[in-house]
C-alpha cells in the first residue's frame, strides 16, 4: 500500500476491509484511551525513538509503536485525536491524514520536532491550568485531595514543594561562544558523545562564565553528564547526587530515570543551570558537531538527541509524579 513511502489509498486491502482507515493495535489503543501522549508518523521517519511518548506508524495499514510486533488489531475511533501527525512532505502527509480522523495537527517537514516540542508544551500548559481551574472550583477543604499537578492550596508558604517546572520554563538562554573539548564514537557505535563547553551561557535566571557537559548518546539513551573534576568550571551549588566511577563524581540527566535525577536538583541555582542548558542543548549540539567536522546528516542527529532530551524532560516536569516528589523547602 506504499510506492516510494507514499500512501497510497486507490487499492482495495486484500480482505476486504475499509482501505480508507487505518486499524490500530489493541494495546496501542488502550494505551491511548488511558491517557498516554501519542503522535502518529509517516513510514521512514526516524529519530523520534528516544520522545517520552508513544509514536505510532502503519505497518501493513495498521498504526503500531515503532518495533512493536504485529498483534490484535481494531477498527480506528472515530475520536481517535494524537497530539499530531508528522510527515516529511506535503503529499506524505495528505495520504496519511485521509486514513486518520479529521482534526488531527499535521507537522510537515524533514525536521518537525521544534514544531512537536512546542505543541506538546501547549499541550501541557492547556492540561495544567485545566488543573488549576479544577483546584479552585473545589471547597478549600478538599484541597488537599486534589490530585493534579498544581501545587496544593493549604500548604504553608515557607513549606511548600517549588513548582519546578514554573523554575524550569524557556527564558531565552544563549550563550556566546562554544568549545569542543572532544568527539568520542566508540568502535561497535555503541556509544558517542560531544563534550562541549559552553562560554558566557547567560538566561534570566543567571550567567555562567563557561558551563561544561557531555551530551551522549548510550544505545538510544541521550543524556548530559557533568564531572566534579579539575577542568570543569563549577555550574553546580551544591554538587548534585549522582554516582563515581575511577576519575570521578558524576551527575547526568538521562532520558529514562529523568523525575529522579531532576529530584536531586535541591537548589535553585542547579535548575537554573540545568535548564538553561537544556533550551540551548539543540543549537549547541549542532555547532559542536560542526566543530567536530561530522557530516550534515551527523549534525542533524546529534540535533535530535539535544532535543529529545528536551522533550524529555518537558515531559517529566509537567508529571504530577514529578511534582508530588519534589522535595520540601524551608
Amino acid at each position: 500500500m506504499t510506492e516510494g513511502g507514499i500512501f497510497r489509498l486507490d487499492a482495495a486491502l486484500p480482505d476486504g476491509r475499509d482501505p480508507t482507515r487505518f486499524l490500530i493495535g489493541a494495546v496501542e489503543l488502550h494505551a491511548w484511551a488511558a491517557g498516554q501522549p501519542t503522535i502518529v508518523v509517516a513510514p521512514g521517519m526516524t529519530g523520534l525513538e528516544s520522545l517520552p511518548i508513544a509514536v505510532l506508524q502503519p505497518v501493513r495499514d495498521t498504526l503500531r509503536w515503532v518495533g512493536a510486533p504485529e498483534a490484535e488489531a481494531l477498527p480506528l475511533p472515530t475520536d481517535f485525536q494524537p497530539l499530531a501527525t508528522l510527515a516529511p512532505d506535503e503529499e506524505t502527509a495528505a495520504s496519511l491524514t485521509a486514513r486518520l480522523p479529521p482534526g488531527i495537527a499535521v507537522l510537515v517537514g524533514p525536521n518537525p520536532l521544534p514544531a512537536l516540542l512546542a505543541r506538546l508544551a501547549e499541550s501541557l500548559a492547556a492540561s495544567e491550568a485545566a488543573n488549576r481551574r479544577a483546584l479552585g472550583q473545589l471547597p478549600p477543604q478538599l484541597h488537599g485531595q486534589f490530585k493534579g499537578s498544581a501545587p496544593s492550596l493549604t500548604a504553608s508558604p515557607r513549606h511548600h514543594a517549588p513548582d519546578i517546572a514554573a523554575e524550569m520554563a524557556p527564558t531565552g538562554a544563549d550563550f556566546q561562544d562554544l568549545k569542543l573539548y572532544q568527539h568520542n564514537l566508540s568502535a561497535d557505535g555503541g556509544y558517542r558523545h560531544l563534550d562541549l563547553g559552553l562560554i558566557g551561557l547567560a538566561s534570566a535566571s543567571g550567567i555562567w562564565r563557561e558551563a561544561r557537559l557531555k551530551l551522549f548518546d548510550r544505545r538510544g539513551i541521550i543524556g548530559m553528564e557533568f564531572r566534579n573534576l579539575r577542568g570543569w568550571p563549577k555550574v553546580f551549588d551544591p554538587w548534585p547526587e549522582g554516582g563515581s566511577d575511577r576519575f570521578g563524581p558524576f551527575w547526568r540527566l538521562e532520558s529514562q530515570g529523568v523525575p529522579a535525577a531532576l529530584a536531586s536538583l535541591s537548589s535553585l541555582q542547579n535548575r537554573a543551570v540545568v535548564a538553561a542548558l537544556l533550551e540551548v542543548l539543540p543549537a549547541a549540539a549542532r555547532e559542536g558537531a560542526a566543530l567536530a567536522e561530522l557530516s550534515e546528516q551527523d549534525r542533524e542527529a546529534w540535533v535530535v538527541r539535544g532535543t529529545n532530551l528536551g522533550a524529555a524532560v518537558a515531559m517529566a516536569l509537567h508529571s504530577p509524579a514529578t511534582t508530588a516528589g519534589t522535595p520540601a523547602v524551608g
